[in-house]
């Protein structure tokens, strides 16, 4: 009796960290979404303010912001971009794992040339590093140049062949 319950509490101490684990990836991947709109919308402010091309780096969206009309726009703009998201205490509390979202989270995807508002939405913005998920798949965020986010995770793990789809036909990927 006294190995089952061993084993019995082995099995629910399991199942405990399994959730734990569960649930701190869906606050990072909330989190991660939520930041990554953040720079996306603030991306496409700075488009706008430059005839609708977007920048291709942080960099020169940074010197880019400057031609954005509104002061409190512009303030906002640097400010996301500059700007870490932590997880909240509670959510620390409960997990026992804390995690922070800044713009050095996100890279510029390459592109053969610069992009525009006028193009069709494509993915211009993603994760730097894909997210393993607590059931070991990989999950990776992009931010579109129409203002959508989405959370890619294809079942190979291959992000270049979903990024290739998401572009197709525009002849832009390098």
């Amino acid at each position: 009796e006294v190995e089952s319950t061993v084993a019995q509490t082995a099995q629910v101490q399991q199942r405990a960290s399994d959730l734990r684990a569960e649930r701190a990836a869906k606050q990072l991947s909330r989190l991660t979404a939520s930041h990554l709109s953040s720079l996306v919308d603030c991306l496409r402010i700075v488009a706008r303010a430059n005839g609708g091309r977007f920048p291709g780096s942080f960099a020169e969206a940074e010197a880019m912001s400057s031609a954005v009309p509104r002061k409190i726009e512009r303030e906002h703009v640097r400010h996301i971009f500059s700007w870490t998201n932590h997880s909240r205490p509670t959510e620390t509390e409960l997990t026992g794992i804390s995690f922070s979202v800044s713009a050095r989270s996100f890279e510029f995807m390459p592109f053969a040339r610069l992009l525009n508002a006028e193009d069709p939405p494509l993915p211009f913005l993603r994760e730097t590093t894909p997210r393993q998920l607590p059931n070991g798949s990989f999950a990776r965020y992009y931010g579109f140049t129409a203002g959508r986010v989405e959370e890619a995770t294809p079942r190979d793990g291959n992000f270049s062949d979903w990024e290739r789809e998401q572009s197709q036909g525009e002849g832009t990927r390098r």
